[in-house]
């Protein structure tokens, strides 16, 4: 929702003027990419751990499974069941908000009249086609309905530009309204994907980018942290849990713990995730984030050079060729 929410703003914004997709992709890679890759050493460290470090499949199968979890699919890695268990298979949101993504460039060209290149549209158009396969082959139970958040995102991008309307949900006289609708969407439906606390969810989400802070709690700095740590905790907690109830407290002894210690363990659990996750934020994920005009302009100057010397070819072709065709002109007059 969040997603949707952030970049189909940028589609509307962009309706009225240029959209740089070269920043945009690129700030996308910097964002996700980094921390995912750190991720995903550790789970293959763990992975190895597991087996001894020993290696029980083919190299060039080891290879394949790498990439293909660099592209978000879930395959088990040398041959140990439930490899996706070890970071309890967050990586699927990644495939679909990357098929959001690529969409993105199609959906500006056609429904904003951005102006976009053949090669952007050729290539998110290719990205497009592979994340719709590897969603299709490993994450098709309900994808529409994990597609369904994007909906309510970009739904919020609109009213967000009426004032009258946000002035309204901004109000805090709502808010007991939507903690209600909170309350009745968490706890009283098996599923968030249900019409009605989907419903719930998409107003709560639309109040809040209007400006509801829910009493000040939302911009609490305490909240905007957890707020810029968020992705470093959706990735990284499976790996503590793991290795915590793997290795510290084994998983004989974890059955035996009683609510209260399993609760405590939990808790400390927490602490540890969000002083590791400040650690992640501060010297990974911001600082490349923050290099995203660096980056794309590096990135451009490069395409510049490869496109130069074709640029530089067809140059001396045109004058090759001029100088043909005036010599043949000299000729017919000589005749």
């Amino acid at each position: 929702m969040i997603t949707a929410f952030l970049f189909f703003s940028k589609l509307i914004e962009a309706s009225l003027r240029k959209m740089d997709w070269l920043k945009l992709y690129v700030s996308r890679v910097l964002r996700i990419m980094p921390l995912f890759l750190l991720a995903m050493f550790f789970l293959f460290l763990l992975v190895a751990i597991e087996s001894g470090f020993t290696l029980k499949e083919s190299l060039p199968n080891l290879i394949w499974h790498t990439g293909q979890w660099i592209l978000f699919m879930e395959p088990d890695v040398n041959v140990l069941k439930g490899t996706k268990y070890l970071i309890v298979g967050v990586q699927w949101s990644l495939a679909f908000e990357w098929l959001f993504y690529c969409s993105l460039a199609v959906i500006g060209s056609l429904f904003f009249r951005i102006k976009t290149s053949i090669t952007t549209i050729l290539l998110t158009s290719l990205g497009l086609v592979v994340f719709v396969l590897i969603i299709h082959e490993y994450y098709p139970i309900l994808a529409w309905e994990k597609m369904s958040p994007f909906l309510g995102g970009i739904a919020a991008a609109f009213p967000t530009r009426n004032q009258r309307v946000g002035n309204f949900v901004a109000n805090p006289w709502l808010t007991p309204a939507l903690a209600a609708l909170l309350y009745l969407s968490l706890l009283n439906y098996s599923t968030v994907f249900s019409p009605v606390p989907y419903l719930c969810i998409c107003l709560i989400f639309i109040a809040i980018a209007c400006g509801n802070d829910f009493f000040g709690i939302l911009t609490l700095k305490a909240s905007r942290l957890l707020g810029q740590i968020s992705y470093s905790i959706y990735l990284l907690r499976g790996l503590l849990l793991y290795t915590t109830f793997q290795f510290i407290i084994h998983g004989a002894t974890a059955e035996k713990l009683s609510p209260l210690s399993y609760w405590c363990v939990i808790s400390g659990c927490c602490a540890v995730l969000i002083l590791i996750t400040c650690q992640t934020y501060y010297f990974i994920e911001r600082p490349l984030l923050n290099r995203t005009d660096i980056v794309t302009k590096q990135v451009r100057d490069f395409i510049a050079k490869r496109m130069q010397p074709s640029a530089l070819a067809t140059k001396e072709a045109a004058v090759i060729a001029n100088s043909v065709l005036h010599h043949t002109a000299e000729q017919e007059a000589a005749k």
